[in-house]
């Protein structure tokens, strides 16, 4: 019985490390909170910094999926950046990359560490 609860907790703890270690998701709607937030200068908590930071990460993801699906087709490419999806991607991702580069003596050390992994991987795929 022991063995089985062990197997259990281990089970726990792996599900735990793995979903929170999952791709950021581009959420529109979070994004626009968050700008709400900064645009009336509300004080930022280093939530909101991981948020900011996750959204780049989601940003980018759909950003570099969008080159992949659209990689034969550069018309159509053209056409989603000057969608409103593609125009809000855009918008956000220089607010927030802007923003949080002015930001960067606030960051705590883990937003330090997975804001640099989100630009290294950034760089990596813009270098391809």
């Amino acid at each position: 019985m022991k063995g089985i609860i062990k197997s259990l907790w281990a089970l726990w703890a792996m599900f735990i490390l793995v979903a929170c270690s999952g791709p950021s998701v581009y959420n529109p709607e979070k994004c626009a909170a968050l700008q709400e937030k900064i645009d009336s200068k509300q004080e930022l908590t280093d939530a909101d910094y991981t948020e900011i930071i996750n959204q780049l990460d989601g940003i980018l993801t759909v950003m570099k999926e969008k080159d992949k699906e659209y990689a034969d087709n550069e018309e159509k490419e053209k056409e989603f950046y000057k969608s409103d999806e593609g125009k809000a991607l855009g918008k956000y991702l220089v607010y927030f990359g802007l923003f949080i580069d002015s930001r960067s003596d606030q960051l705590s050390n883990s937003n330090k560490r997975k804001l640099n992994k989100v630009m290294s991987e950034y760089k990596k795929e813009r270098n391809k």
